[in-house]
Order: structure tokens, then C-alpha cells, then sequence
């Protein structure tokens, strides 16, 4: 056996006692996916994210999640935007912004706004723009109502101990164009043609969703009982 061999094999062993092998790994992210679509129904979804979620499980790493609220629609652009009932619409506008970041401009008319809404827009410019502070604010006081230990941290709502982040995020239904280059970029190996086609259509088709959810069900429960144990079948 050559030395860079034996390297790799003896640190693929130290990283199975630290984190688990692949199978251990493979369950625990299954157990989130699980969970998040278990919990989520017509009124919010939940997604696990961060390093617990991607099965690492490592000592210092706190709980990511975010929260998908239906009640508001992002759109890249004004001609791409659709007045409705039943959600806010807002339009990305990145004039004065920094790189990856972006106002979202009320569409919607605001004079039809609920209050508390309408309490989270300013006007700027002749424009109503939805506040991060004012939101976030909002959404901490929601939780509060259930969880009186929550506090704003960076862009999440979180537990004073700090190993619970929660986001409360915005969905828009289209790949906005600073999305587009992930699905085509050059890629090695992962993500595979098909898991591309999966996530670009499974948010929009339910069919498909339906699918992959019963495909992970039945793959986690044929996996492993014991998804915390860190012992490494090795040869």
C-alpha cells in the first residue's frame, strides 16, 4: 500500500470517529430532511440548513433553520410581478446596494396592506421598501409569543445561548439571474444532472416534491437505526 493511501485511508478513519462515517452522516441528514417535511404544511415550511443539518454534528456548531412564510412573493423585476390577494409582492431593487444584497419595493398597493404590515415598510424616495430591522423585529415578537428567550442575531432571530439561529425567509418562485450560473456551471462529479433537474423543479411542481419525499422516507428507513453512532466500517 502506498504511503498517500495509507494517509487517506488512516485520516478517513479519524474523521469517522470525530463525525461518523458516510452511512452515519448520510442518516442524520436524512433525519433532518424528514423532519423539515414532516413539520412543514400550507402555512410555513421549514428547511434545516448549516453543518448540523449536512449530518456533521460537530460540538460547536449551533442549529440552523429557516422558516418559509407564504404570505409575501419576491420578484426579480416589475414585469415579472403579479398583483394578488392572497400574497405581498415585493420587486428586487439593487440601484444602491452592495453585491448579493437587494431592497424589495412594495408592489402590492399599500393602502390594502393590514396594519401590521404595513408597519414594516418605510418610504424612500417615493418607493415603499421593506425594513430588515422593522421585519425582523416583527418576527421576534411573533416568537416571543411562544419562546420568550429569542433575540436578534445578524439576520436570524436566535436563543440567548445562541445554538438556535432561525431565519424567517422571503420565497420568490423564478432562479433570478445572479441564480442562473449555479444550474450550468462546470461541476466534477456533485451535484448530478438529475438532483439539478430535482431542485429546480420540486419547489414548483408537487408531483415532484411528493416524490422525492417518499424517496427519502423509505431510503432513511432503510439506512441505520443508530444515526449518532460514530463507528467506522473500514477495510
Amino acid at each position: 500500500m502506498s504511503r498517500s493511501k495509507a494517509e487517506s485511508i488512516h485520516f478517513y478513519k479519524y474523521l469517522c470517529q470525530k463525525i461518523g462515517s458516510g452511512e452515519v452522516v448520510k442518516a442524520r441528514r436524512l433525519k433532518f430532511i424528514s423532519e423539515d417535511l414532516s413539520y412543514s404544511n400550507s402555512v410555513v415550511r421549514q428547511i434545516s440548513s448549516g453543518s448540523k443539518a449536512e449530518g456533521l454534528n460537530l460540538k460547536s456548531s449551533d442549529l440552523d433553520m429557516m422558516f418559509l412564510i407564504p404570505f409575501y412573493v419576491v420578484y426579480e423585476s416589475d414585469k415579472d410581478a403579479v398583483r394578488g390577494w392572497l400574497r405581498v409582492a415585493l420587486v428586487m431593487d439593487t440601484e444602491d446596494t452592495q453585491p448579493c444584497f437587494t431592497n424589495l419595493r412594495l408592489h402590492t398597493n399599500y393602502d390594502y396592506l393590514p396594519k401590521d404590515i404595513q408597519q414594516l415598510f418605510q418610504l424612500h424616495k417615493g418607493e415603499y421598501l421593506l425594513s430588515n430591522e422593522l421585519y425582523k423585529i416583527q418576527m421576534l415578537n411573533t416568537f416571543n409569543l411562544r419562546m420568550r428567550f429569542y433575540e436578534v442575531h445578524g439576520p436570524c432571530c436566535s436563543d440567548k445561548e445562541q445554538k438556535l439561529d432561525l431565519a424567517v425567509c422571503l420565497k420568490c418562485d423564478q432562479w433570478v439571474s445572479q441564480a442562473q450560473p449555479w444550474i450550468s456551471r462546470p461541476r466534477l462529479k456533485w451535484p448530478s444532472p438529475e438532483l439539478i433537474s430535482k431542485i429546480t423543479l420540486c419547489d414548483t411542481e408537487t408531483k415532484a416534491f411528493i416524490t422525492v419525499k417518499d424517496n427519502i422516507m423509505s431510503c432513511y428507513n432503510t439506512i441505520i437505526i443508530h444515526p449518532n453512532r460514530s463507528k467506522c466500517d473500514c477495510h
